[in-house]
C-alpha cells in the first residue's frame, strides 16, 4: 500500500480553484452591493414592522444570532459530516483514493479519527453558539422594545 495519498494534476488544481474562486466571488459581490446595504437600512426600521407573530425586530436579531449560525454549520454539517464521519469509521486519513493538493501522507488510528472528533466537536460548540445567540437575541430585543425609536421614516 502507497503511503501517500493521490494528489491532483496541475489541470485539475486548477479547475477547482477557479470554480472555487468565483462561485465565492460572486457571493461576495452580492454581499457587499445588494445584502449590506439593505440590511442595514432595514436595522434602523424593523422595529415598525410586523410579520404575523414576529416582529422584524426578532426577526433580525434571532435571524443574526441563532438561523445564520445554525444555517452555516448545517452546510458544513451536510457536505462534510459523511466525510468525517467515514474517516473516524475507517480510521484513515485522508480516505483511500481521496485527492489532496499537495503530498500528504496517510495517517492510520486514533491519529486519523481525532480529525473527526475535532469536526463534530466544532459543530457541537456551533449549535451551543446558536443556544446562546437565543438569549443575547431576547435580550436585546427586550432593551430596544423597552424604549423604540418613533417609527415615522417607515417607507
Amino acid at each position: 500500500m502507497n503511503e501517500f495519498a493521490p494528489e491532483y494534476s496541475r489541470q485539475e488544481k486548477v479547475r477547482l480553484i477557479a470554480i472555487n474562486f468565483a462561485w465565492v466571488t460572486a457571493s461576495i459581490i452580492v454581499v457587499f452591493v445588494w445584502f449590506l446595504p439593505w440590511i442595514k437600512d432595514y436595522m434602523g426600521r424593523a422595529h415598525c414592522y410586523h410579520y404575523g407573530f414576529v416582529s422584524g425586530l426578532q426577526l433580525l436579531y434571532y435571524g443574526a444570532l441563532v438561523f445564520l449560525p445554525l444555517l452555516a454549520t448545517l452546510v458544513f454539517l451536510i457536505l462534510l459530516g459523511p466525510r468525517f464521519y467515514k474517516v473516524i469509521k475507517q480510521a484513515q486519513a485522508p480516505l483511500p483514493n481521496e485527492k489532496v493538493f499537495s503530498k500528504t501522507r496517510y495517517v492510520h488510528g486514533n491519529k486519523a479519527k481525532m480529525q473527526g472528533y475535532v469536526f463534530f466537536l466544532m459543530v457541537l460548540m456551533m449549535i451551543f453558539f446558536c443556544i446562546n445567540g437565543m438569549s443575547i437575541a431576547q435580550g436585546v430585543i427586550m432593551k430596544i422594545q423597552f424604549n423604540p425609536p418613533t417609527c415615522a421614516h417607515v417607507k
